[in-house]
């Protein structure tokens, strides 16, 4: 995947406090630490999240448990279930295009690799065919033409918009803006390694994994 440097972020719609490329940085001197870290090898969500029927909620307490590990407890990437990274970009890039187009989600995201593989191989996982037609359509539009490319994500999806990146907005509209949701809420809920803990537990839990 190419990189074209760090965009300006532009300050609009949900953010991901894991693609900005200072955010890469973290852990703050967790390296220098001699005592190896015990990986995280479930997801752990409370019991009303699960239960509730709503699609979001379980994405919503997937994207809550990797904000606290990463931010929190300060784990690295791969200290997580892979899952719960998948989901969470997955679920950033629906909420960034819903906000302002592919130009506010290309330009917020800094196009860092690591967000940008996470939400290609989340939408194949899910199989999300028709989201992932439209999402490696943009990457397409990166490798090709980066210069254009830059300066679309530049603008952030205010002004002239792109005609490549109107096209996309178009199919994704169409379809997997309606889909991706549903489909990130099934694999989870299916596939994903979830804990499952009562409300009343789930704080304590959390806490213990920072200790």
């Amino acid at each position: 995947i190419p990189q074209h440097g760090k965009f300006e972020r532009v300050e609009r719609g949900r953010n991901c406090a894991l693609c900005s490329g200072d955010a890469m940085k973290w852990p703050f001197g967790r390296k220098q630490l001699a005592v190896p870290v015990t990986p995280v090898t479930t997801i752990i969500i409370p019991q009303s999240s699960f239960d509730n029927a709503d699609t979001h909620s379980v994405p919503m307490a997937v994207v809550d448990f990797v904000n606290f590990v990463m931010r929190e407890a300060m784990y690295l990437r791969d200290e997580i279930p892979n899952e719960a990274l998948l989901s969470y970009h997955v679920d950033y890039y629906l909420a960034q295009v819903n906000n302002g187009g592919h130009g506010q989600f290309a330009g917020n995201s800094g196009w860092q690799e690591a967000t940008i593989v996470d939400i290609q191989y989340g939408l194949l996982a899910m199989g999300l065919n028709e989201a992932l037609e439209v999402f490696e359509g943009l990457m397409l539009f990166a490798h090709e033409d980066p210069d254009r490319f830059v300066a679309a994500a530049e603008a952030g999806g205010f002004g002239d918009i792109d005609p490549i990146i109107k096209d996309l907005d178009d199919r994704f509209f169409a379809g997997p803006s309606m889909q991706i949701l549903a489909g990130n809420d099934h694999w989870l809920r299916t596939e994903a390694p979830l804990e499952i803990v009562p409300d009343t537990e789930h704080r304590a839990r959390m806490t213990a994994l920072a200790d």
